[in-house]
């Protein structure tokens, strides 16, 4: 297979020749078992290619199941569209092959861009504040690293908090001398933002990793979304 081949394109006999543009990243097949044969030839390393099938009467299930395949796109009828099933692999179901066409020239053209930049660094932040914002299917996981880090924040602060009081409550006690206490109370305040600082850095540092789940979850929902290819399951 050429370096350039990313797509297996599954067709029948009778389908038109393919564009111009996708002959020289297509391997080209026509019956299911020399394109299912050719994948499982492929080395296990090779992540990240593309199924398109153009004919609904193919069944793609045993296809979609190979590590070798990340994306799939189906042109399909409604009444085939019933009897394929989900799976989180296929990124469109299409009813013309001129869309899917454009879906997957989209793709190969994503795919030849050059590496982002420094402005689009600055600016992806806000993108994904705004997929979140307009995905309502995203929220609730979004809202659990700011819950995790709400609960660790009380969790070190209080705690800290009130041992800083009761020291210097003790120091008050202690000392009967007016500047003193005036010392030990600019001391108390003191004492209170260094424990609260310290709870802040420890909630920031253990929220993260602890929520990792929900925040791979949130990466994986976009990458769907901008149908980038699945990436393997990683482990916490």
């Amino acid at each position: 297979m050429s370096s350039n081949t990313n797509i297996i394109w599954l067709q029948s006999d009778q389908d038109e020749p393919i564009t111009y543009e996708l002959r020289s990243h297509v391997a080209l097949f026509t019956n299911e078992d020399a394109c299912y044969q050719f994948l499982c030839s492929l080395s296990p390393t090779i992540r990240g290619l593309t199924l398109v099938v153009t004919d609904p009467t193919i069944s793609t299930d045993r296809l979609i199941k190979l590590k070798q395949i990340s994306i799939v796109y189906i042109l399909s009828s409604s009444i085939s569209k019933s009897h394929i099933k989900s799976s989180a692999k296929i990124h469109g179901l299409f009813d013309d092959k001129k869309t899917l066409i454009e879906q997957v020239l989209t793709d190969l053209n994503r795919r030849k861009s050059s590496e982002p930049g420094f402005l689009t660094g600055i600016v992806s932040p806000f993108q994904g504040f705004y997929f979140i914002l307009t995905t309502s299917s995203t929220w609730s996981r979004a809202l659990v690293p700011a819950i995790l880090f709400t609960l660790l924040l009380f969790l070190f602060a209080i705690p800290g908090v009130w041992a800083m009081h009761i020291l210097t409550n003790r120091l008050i006690r202690k000392y009967s001398s007016r500047f003193i206490r005036v010392g030990i109370w600019l001391l108390r305040f003191l004492l209170y933002l260094v424990a609260i600082c310290l709870s802040l850095i420890i909630a920031l540092l253990t929220a993260q990793p602890l929520s990792s789940p929900a925040l791979e979850s949130l990466i994986r929902a976009q990458e769907r979304h901008l149908k980038y290819p699945n990436r393997p399951e990683e482990s916490f």
